[in-house]
């Protein structure tokens, strides 16, 4: 996938707030959804436009973006990039948006069937090598970051380590529908607006006690070194 600013993947400014970019999410992903555009490019323009929306939604990967551009979220796998992202609640009411096996919306694009868990994404390091090593060839050390399963809590970002509880608000979904009566020519018409749960941001679970390791998050960042060859001649 081209790296395409996620900003104007999403047509958003960089100043926008969370309800601007939640809005330009909605009506693109509604655009591009492959259940409903049928041409070749929606499913990869849909994936593009969850991604942008997984950054930018989330203030401290947007944060991270903001200052080191792709770099700055090169680490993450998937699992992480949409950790705590509700992608398909917009699409629950309106019968799409799940695979035929009943699949969340991240399964559906983004895990392979039957292969889940068998490795994380991958990291992109950029590693300046001296002209010498380019020549000859031989070994440099990589040092990076990457995010890891917080030992404290096992990655549900508790005190106390069990999952977080379910919103009684939304019972788990991450958004409530409001229906409103109306009358419209004559003929009665119920109005149904779906938003935000506002209980629990659109998580779905409310987290009353963080984790004090994590903050919450459920992810914790470890720094790693790695040995790598260089090839005699790389371009």
């Amino acid at each position: 996938m081209s790296e395409q600013d996620y900003y104007e993947v999403l047509g958003v400014p960089r100043d926008a707030d969370k309800k601007i970019i939640k809005d330009a999410y909605h009506r693109l992903a509604m655009k591009w959804h492959p259940d409903r555009n049928k041409s070749p490019e929606a499913e990869e323009r849909f994936k593009e436009i969850a991604k942008a929306y997984a950054v930018l939604s989330d203030s401290k990967k947007r944060a991270r973006y903001d200052a080191r551009g792709f770099e700055g979220v090169a680490h993450f796998s998937d699992d992480d990039l949409f950790r705590g992202v509700d992608l398909g609640s917009m699409f629950r009411d309106i019968g799409f948006g799940f695979g035929p096996g009943g699949d969340s919306i991240f399964d559906r694009f983004f895990h392979e069937r039957g292969a889940r868990s068998a490795r994380g994404g991958d990291l992109r390091v950029r590693l300046e090598v001296p002209l010498g090593r380019i020549a000859a060839g031989g070994q440099e050390i990589v040092r990076f970051a990457r995010s890891i399963k917080c030992t404290k809590c096992q990655g549900h970002g508790t005190r106390s380590g069990k999952p977080p509880s379910t919103c009684p608000d939304c019972q788990g979904s991450g958004h409530r529908a409001e229906k409103r009566n109306a009358s419209k020519r004559g003929r009665n018409v119920t109005i149904q607006r779906i938003s935000t749960c506002a209980s629990c941001q659109g998580r779905g679970t409310r987290l009353e006690d963080p984790c004090p390791t994590c903050g919450g998050s459920g992810q914790l960042e470890k720094h790693e070194e790695l040995r790598v060859t260089i090839p005699a001649g790389i371009e």
